[in-house]
């Protein structure tokens, strides 16, 4: 069965007005006398999965607030779109997509079907792709356009893109390979991308354009100059930012046909200019 695309606003729901309600009763309660009428709050206020422990015991909340959330999310259709997201169906209403977030995280041998088609070993030859190439970079055996061997990597993303690559080296950097640097720029300000880089051996450093979609012209042209000019080739050195740019308009045609038209002319214009 499918996820019914319409719903009531979250404010009008009978839930909601409930907690509304409930919020002026607990509103000035404190946690000592929460935590003495009930001495196994911290035990029985928490969640624990792989490896990460949850204590929500520290908010002030009750029962009847946890009661009145779950009828909130039961009648906001949450598990309904939770059963859709994990069908593959367009949850994203706006773009029109699957939103595959699970397929990302899914085991191998799980499947998740993708109008008639399972997404699944497509992503995990990407992630092992991924994990081939990132093993070549820190191992040394790829090398930038000189042949010297990659000692700084550059994340060039905006929004989630940027937060989102950020978050993940700030909890694994105790994992990382210490003879790296990593840097990240998200703004189209040059001076944002020449502090990131002043110090940076062009020769010796990767950029990784980081986006969702599947071109980021705004910070990847913007900055395009910097990485292409130290190559001792520079027709060749412009050549290689052109593909990057054509690559992202073979994605963009996949992903998004109605404004490929649009986005051909823009891209076209930028590889003219390159």
């Amino acid at each position: 069965m499918r996820m019914e695309t319409s719903i009531a606003p979250l404010t009008t729901l009978p839930a909601w007005q409930a907690l509304e309600t409930h919020y002026s009763k607990v509103r000035e309660l404190h946690l000592r006398k929460l935590f003495a009428d009930d001495p196994k709050r911290g035990e029985r206020m928490t969640a624990e999965a792989v490896g990460i422990y949850f204590d929500y015991s520290k908010h002030r909340i009750t029962a009847e607030t946890l009661r009145l959330l779950l009828q909130l999310a039961e009648q906001s259709g949450l598990r309904a779109r939770v059963d859709a997201m994990f069908r593959g169906e367009k949850i994203n209403v706006t773009e029109k997509r699957a939103v595959l977030h699970v397929a990302l995280r899914a085991p191998q041998g799980q499947s998740i079907m993708v109008e008639g088609e399972d997404v699944v070993p497509q992503v995990r030859a990407v992630l092992a792709r991924m994990a081939g190439f990132s093993n070549r970079v820190r191992s040394g055996e790829w090398k930038g356009h000189t042949g010297k061997r990659i000692r700084n990597v550059v994340n060039i993303g905006i929004g989630g893109s940027d937060l989102g690559p950020v978050m993940a080296y700030e909890a694994l950097r105790f994992y990382s390979q210490r003879d790296l640097t990593f840097r990240f720029v998200s703004n189209v300000d040059g001076t944002d991308f020449t502090e990131a880089t002043r110090d940076l051996d062009p020769e010796e450093t990767l950029f990784i354009i980081s986006s969702k979609t599947p071109c980021l012209t705004a910070t990847s042209t913007a900055h395009a100059p910097w990485y292409v000019v130290p190559a001792d080739d520079k027709k060749n050195a412009r050549l290689i930012v052109s593909q990057i740019v054509m690559d992202a308009l073979d994605g963009l045609k996949m992903a998004y046909p109605k404004t490929t038209e649009k986005r051909q002319r823009e891209l076209k214009a930028i590889r003219h200019h390159l």
